[in-house]
């Protein structure tokens, strides 16, 4: 799958919590090919539940589907590589540096910024403005798809994983009219005690999970059992739906 997709936008990136020298055994072993990267609590803040658990990520960092959803059919894959928008390739000259920079760091005021003062100057030519303003219609279409994210995010039912989204578009959007619209979504989560009480079951759900490996089979079954408890206490949520979602798929590994 990742041959047949590589050249349609689609990239493959494996990352991992584990140890160096494991992770490097593991790719030699396996003959991995794609790039996979260290990243200590990946899975954690991501909300991995085991191994492996697939994510699909859109070129914004929205989340498209989680381990719950298993591998994508490639059905699926091809129909949101119809979707996926890409910004604009810039020329390798100097002048576009302070642009690409901007764009490389997400800061999306700068390249805002940088883009309304450049295309203001009168003496601007040709080949530059053309440039510039292939990246102005991406920008501002990366606005709108994020207004469109953050009203999608308000819908719930996963609020947790919402907060930890919004806080992000928060921050890489500050000074920008998303970022406060993110903030406005996180003060009606704070503001509403079902959506209160939804996130504090799922923090509940991480640190049961946190406490077990699930890849050792008698830490499975007392990973099965916990989360048994957990359904019972925190019935009526969705975490709880989660939790008996994973239960029932590690009773049968």
């Amino acid at each position: 799958m990742h041959d047949k997709f590589s050249d349609a936008g689609l990239v493959i990136i494996g990352v991992s919590d584990e140890a160096e020298q494991k992770l490097a055994d593991h790719i030699e072993a396996k003959g991995i090919r794609y790039p996979v990267v260290r990243a200590p609590g990946a899975m954690g803040e991501y909300g991995g539940r085991f191994y492996p658990s697939y994510f699909t990520v859109s070129p914004d960092g929205e989340i498209l589907t989680t381990p719950d959803d298993r591998m994508p059919s490639e059905d699926w894959l091809k129909k949101a590589l119809e979707s996926v928008v890409l910004i604009p390739e810039l020329p390798d000259e100097s002048r576009y540096d302070p642009l690409r920079k901007a764009w490389e760091k997400d800061d999306y005021a700068k390249v805002e910024s940088h883009l309304s003062r450049t295309l203001a100057k009168d003496n601007l030519d040709d080949d530059e403005r053309t440039v510039l303003e292939a990246h102005k219609a991406y920008f501002e279409s990366l606005i709108e798809r994020t207004s469109k994210q953050i009203q999608k995010l308000g819908e719930g039912p996963d609020y947790w994983s919402s907060t930890k989204r919004l806080e992000k578009l928060q921050k890489d959007f500050k000074g920008l009219t998303v970022a406060a619209e993110a903030e406005a979504m996180l003060d009606r989560f704070d503001d509403d005690d079902g959506i209160k009480k939804e996130i504090s079951a799922s923090r509940a759900l991480e640190k049961v999970q946190a406490k077990f490996d699930a890849n050792k089979i008698s830490q499975r079954r007392k990973l099965v059992e916990a989360l048994a408890a957990f359904e019972e206490k925190f019935a009526g949520t969705h975490a709880a739906s989660e939790a008996a979602a994973l239960r029932v798929r590690l009773a049968q590994d």
